[in-house]
Protein backbone atom coordinates (compact mmCIF):
# COMPACT_ATOMS: atom_id res chain seq x y z
CA UNK A 1 0.00 0.00 0.00
CA UNK A 2 1.17 3.47 -0.86
CA UNK A 3 -0.35 6.79 0.19
CA UNK A 4 0.80 9.86 -1.74
CA UNK A 5 -0.53 12.88 -3.62
CA UNK A 6 -1.46 13.51 -7.23
CA UNK A 7 1.71 15.61 -7.60
CA UNK A 8 4.01 12.82 -6.35
CA UNK A 9 2.33 9.70 -7.73
CA UNK A 10 4.67 9.56 -10.75
CA UNK A 11 7.51 8.57 -8.40
CA UNK A 12 5.91 5.10 -8.35
CA UNK A 13 5.65 4.60 -12.12
CA UNK A 14 8.48 2.05 -12.18
CA UNK A 15 6.50 -0.40 -10.01
CA UNK A 16 4.30 -1.54 -12.89
CA UNK A 17 4.76 -1.02 -16.66
CA UNK A 18 1.14 0.20 -16.93
CA UNK A 19 1.36 2.81 -14.16
CA UNK A 20 2.61 5.73 -16.26
CA UNK A 21 -0.30 5.38 -18.67
CA UNK A 22 -2.72 4.86 -15.77
CA UNK A 23 -1.51 8.00 -13.97
CA UNK A 24 -1.86 10.05 -17.17
CA UNK A 25 -5.39 8.70 -17.72
CA UNK A 26 -6.35 9.55 -14.13
CA UNK A 27 -5.09 13.10 -14.58
CA UNK A 28 -7.09 13.44 -17.80
CA UNK A 29 -10.33 12.10 -16.32
CA UNK A 30 -9.90 14.25 -13.19
CA UNK A 31 -9.64 17.37 -15.37
CA UNK A 32 -12.95 16.64 -17.12
CA UNK A 33 -16.47 17.15 -15.81
CA UNK A 34 -17.26 14.34 -13.35
CA UNK A 35 -19.17 11.48 -14.99
CA UNK A 36 -19.93 8.46 -12.80
CA UNK A 37 -19.20 5.03 -14.16
CA UNK A 38 -16.57 3.15 -16.10
CA UNK A 39 -14.03 4.95 -18.30
CA UNK A 40 -12.05 2.42 -20.41
CA UNK A 41 -8.39 3.20 -21.14
CA UNK A 42 -7.06 0.01 -22.76
CA UNK A 43 -7.03 -3.78 -22.22
CA UNK A 44 -4.98 -3.40 -19.01
CA UNK A 45 -6.44 -0.24 -17.47
CA UNK A 46 -9.85 1.22 -16.75
CA UNK A 47 -11.17 3.88 -14.39
CA UNK A 48 -14.32 3.80 -12.28
CA UNK A 49 -15.62 7.24 -11.27
CA UNK A 50 -17.48 6.76 -7.99
CA UNK A 51 -19.69 9.00 -5.89
CA UNK A 52 -21.11 7.86 -2.53
CA UNK A 53 -21.64 8.63 1.16
CA UNK A 54 -19.09 7.43 3.68
CA UNK A 55 -20.23 4.84 6.22
CA UNK A 56 -19.15 3.49 9.64
CA UNK A 57 -16.37 0.91 9.88
CA UNK A 58 -18.59 -1.35 11.99
CA UNK A 59 -19.88 -4.09 9.74
CA UNK A 60 -17.80 -2.94 6.76
CA UNK A 61 -16.57 -5.43 4.19
CA UNK A 62 -13.03 -5.52 2.89
CA UNK A 63 -12.27 -6.55 -0.66
CA UNK A 64 -9.17 -8.12 -2.16
CA UNK A 65 -8.21 -8.46 -5.81
CA UNK A 66 -5.85 -10.71 -7.75
CA UNK A 67 -5.92 -9.40 -11.32
CA UNK A 68 -5.95 -5.63 -10.72
CA UNK A 69 -4.16 -3.09 -8.55
CA UNK A 70 -6.37 -0.23 -7.32
CA UNK A 71 -5.08 3.31 -7.73
CA UNK A 72 -7.55 5.62 -5.95
CA UNK A 73 -7.53 9.40 -6.50
CA UNK A 74 -9.78 11.39 -4.16
CA UNK A 75 -11.46 14.27 -5.99
CA UNK A 76 -13.65 15.65 -3.20
CA UNK A 77 -14.60 14.75 0.34
CA UNK A 78 -12.76 12.81 3.02
CA UNK A 79 -12.77 9.13 3.84
CA UNK A 80 -10.76 6.46 5.51
CA UNK A 81 -9.83 3.23 3.82
CA UNK A 82 -9.38 0.31 6.17
CA UNK A 83 -6.38 -1.72 5.00
CA UNK A 84 -5.33 -5.14 6.26
CA UNK A 85 -3.04 -7.84 4.86
CA UNK A 86 -5.16 -10.19 2.79
CA UNK A 87 -4.11 -13.19 4.89
CA UNK A 88 -5.76 -11.50 7.92
CA UNK A 89 -9.16 -11.56 6.17
CA UNK A 90 -10.52 -14.61 7.96
CA UNK A 91 -14.28 -13.97 8.05
CA UNK A 92 -14.94 -14.51 4.33
CA UNK A 93 -18.41 -13.49 3.18
CA UNK A 94 -17.80 -14.13 -0.54
CA UNK A 95 -15.04 -16.36 -1.86
CA UNK A 96 -12.84 -14.95 -4.62
CA UNK A 97 -14.57 -14.84 -8.00
CA UNK A 98 -12.76 -14.10 -11.26
CA UNK A 99 -15.86 -12.30 -12.48
CA UNK A 100 -15.52 -9.08 -10.53
CA UNK A 101 -11.96 -9.91 -9.39
CA UNK A 102 -12.92 -9.78 -5.73
CA UNK A 103 -12.99 -11.64 -2.47
CA UNK A 104 -15.13 -10.07 0.28
CA UNK A 105 -14.61 -10.43 4.02
CA UNK A 106 -15.56 -8.72 7.25
CA UNK A 107 -13.10 -5.91 8.00
CA UNK A 108 -11.15 -6.94 11.12
CA UNK A 109 -10.94 -4.49 14.02
CA UNK A 110 -7.14 -4.17 13.78
CA UNK A 111 -6.96 -2.50 10.37
CA UNK A 112 -4.71 0.37 9.29
CA UNK A 113 -6.68 3.52 8.45
CA UNK A 114 -5.57 5.46 5.38
CA UNK A 115 -6.95 8.99 5.44
CA UNK A 116 -7.96 10.15 1.97
CA UNK A 117 -8.44 13.88 1.39
CA UNK A 118 -8.87 15.80 -1.87
CA UNK A 119 -5.97 15.11 -4.28
CA UNK A 120 -4.56 12.24 -2.21
CA UNK A 121 -3.79 9.03 -4.07
CA UNK A 122 -3.38 5.53 -2.71
CA UNK A 123 -2.14 2.42 -4.47
CA UNK A 124 -3.49 -0.88 -3.17
CA UNK A 125 -1.85 -4.10 -4.31
CA UNK A 126 -3.32 -7.63 -4.29
CA UNK A 127 -1.85 -8.26 -0.81
CA UNK A 128 -3.80 -5.25 0.55
CA UNK A 129 -7.30 -6.14 1.64
CA UNK A 130 -9.19 -2.84 1.75
CA UNK A 131 -12.51 -1.35 2.84
CA UNK A 132 -13.02 2.06 1.20
CA UNK A 133 -15.64 4.63 2.07
CA UNK A 134 -15.26 4.67 5.84
CA UNK A 135 -16.23 7.79 7.79
CA UNK A 136 -13.30 10.12 8.52
CA UNK A 137 -14.69 12.41 11.21
CA UNK A 138 -18.27 12.72 10.02
CA UNK A 139 -20.34 11.17 7.26
CA UNK A 140 -20.02 13.02 3.96
CA UNK A 141 -20.24 12.59 0.23
CA UNK A 142 -17.11 11.78 -1.73
CA UNK A 143 -16.10 11.64 -5.35
CA UNK A 144 -13.11 9.62 -6.41
CA UNK A 145 -11.51 7.85 -9.30
CA UNK A 146 -10.57 4.19 -8.94
CA UNK A 147 -8.13 3.13 -11.60
CA UNK A 148 -7.83 -0.60 -12.13
CA UNK A 149 -4.35 -1.53 -13.37
CA UNK A 150 -3.57 -5.10 -14.39
CA UNK A 151 -0.98 -6.91 -12.30
CA UNK A 152 2.03 -7.93 -14.38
Amino acid sequence: MILTTKEKVHAYAALNPYFEKAFAALKEVAAEDFVKGRHPVDDNIYINAAEYQTHPAEGALAEAHRVYIDVMWMLSGNEQIGVVPVEKLTEITKEYAEAGDALLAKLPENYTALRMTPDSVCILFPEDGHAPGLIAGEQEGVRKLICKVRVV
